[in-house]
């Protein structure tokens, strides 16, 4: 995946992912606190020898770092990669592949996914990014082969949300105040001020889907790319494997990838429609149930709601939590679906406008 688009999806990622990571104006502008922040976080982090400690000062450093190898060395790198890869956790090692992914675009982490999927065993998830890894390195008929084994498993958990509770504890040692939150991080309602369960949630969020784009993006492509010799293949496996990706989704990326790759796998334009309107009213009906935690006028009760989507979200995965808030408060007070799609657009505008502007002054494209 080129350096360019794996920037663009990483700023849709951020501002999308996760229902607490919304969107409002920066308190610092400047980032530096955030900078400082966290790399007081990565020296507390690299200060242990446990395979857990090593993922997570690679991740942190990953993410201050970018691709500044001047900040990051490889030679550092590697030394957090060799003593993470004792663990047996497949959301340790599956941080570290991805990780691996954004150091090193054309390398192939076939052999790394095909390993997490030995650990994980009934998860589509590693298995269907072994494939976009093959694909990447060339191996095309071997990539579809191994999507094929991907279809009937009975789960799809990519790891977002085993990151950000990989990142919880050390984010929970010293949370971020409020100067030193990430310049892009937002709370709604507008003028609210965050709580500390917000500030904490965030935080590990906003670090965790640094690590995303990638091996999704190489998942996209997989299904972008026609080979010509294996088309009719490809077009009925991409599809397959997006139905199964949106309906067994806990995350609201991982199902826009599976909505996604219906449509890429789709031949039909009226077909691609429907897909297209389906992905809409998901979100829609996504966006109405973070009411209580995103748009509630009540402090007081926003901050309950907040606490206890964060519980279930420990217990299932971004979108169970979204529905068990309807579930245990209520429908929310009526709003239209355009009222809802012009709130989510201004804050994706917004979002990718401040992602832009910081990713300008501290990320390094290496292309």
């Amino acid at each position: 995946m080129s350096a360019l688009k794996r920037q663009l999806v990483r700023g849709l990622c951020a501002c999308v992912v996760l229902a607490l990571a919304s969107c409002r104006a920066p308190v610092d502008a400047s980032g530096e606190a955030y900078r400082a922040w966290l790399a007081e976080r990565v020296h507390a982090a690299e200060s242990s020898m446990e395979s857990r400690d090593a993922a997570l000062a690679a991740a942190l450093r990953q993410h201050l770092c970018d691709a500044d190898r001047a900040c990051f060395p490889q030679t550092a790198w590697q030394e957090f990669d060799f003593r993470a890869s004792t663990s047996h956790d497949p959301v340790i090692l599956s941080l570290m592949t991805s990780i691996d992914a954004l150091r090193n675009d054309q390398h192939s982490n076939a052999k790394r996914w095909a390993h997490v999927a030995d650990l994980d065993r009934g998860n589509a998830y590693p298995i269907v990014m072994q494939a976009a890894a093959q694909w990447q390195a060339g191996h095309h008929s071997d990539a579809l082969d191994t999507l094929r084994t991907a279809l009937g498993l009975p789960r799809y958990e990519d790891q977002n949300a085993g990151t950000a509770k990989l990142l919880f504890p050390i984010v929970d040692a010293r949370p971020p105040s409020l100067e030193q939150m990430h310049p892009c991080t937002f709370f709604t309602p507008p003028g609210s001020v965050p709580s500390e369960l917000e500030r904490r949630s965030s935080a590990a969020f906003e670090i965790a889907v640094d690590f995303a784009p990638a091996p999704l993006g190489d998942m996209v492509e997989l299904c972008e790319q026609i080979d010509p010799e294996l088309e009719a293949t490809q077009h009925e496996l991409c599809q397959a494997i997006g139905v199964q990706i949106e309906r067994r989704a806990t995350t609201v990326l991982s199902r826009a990838i599976g909505f996604g790759l219906q449509r890429l796998g789709s031949t039909d334009e009226n077909e691609k429609e429907a897909i297209a309107a389906r992905q809409y009213a998901a979100m829609d009906d996504f966006l109405r149930k973070t009411w209580w935690i995103e748009v509630n006028p009540d402090a007081k009760a926003r901050d309950a709601a907040g606490k206890y989507w964060f519980d279930q979200f420990l217990q299932g995965g971004e979108l169970a939590a979204t529905d068990a808030l309807v579930q245990h408060f209520g429908e929310p007070p009526h709003e239209s679906a355009e009222d809802r799609r012009r709130r989510f657009d201004a804050r994706m505008q917004q979002g990718q406008q401040c992602y832009a502007r910081y990713n300008a002054r501290y990320r390094h494209d290496p292309k």
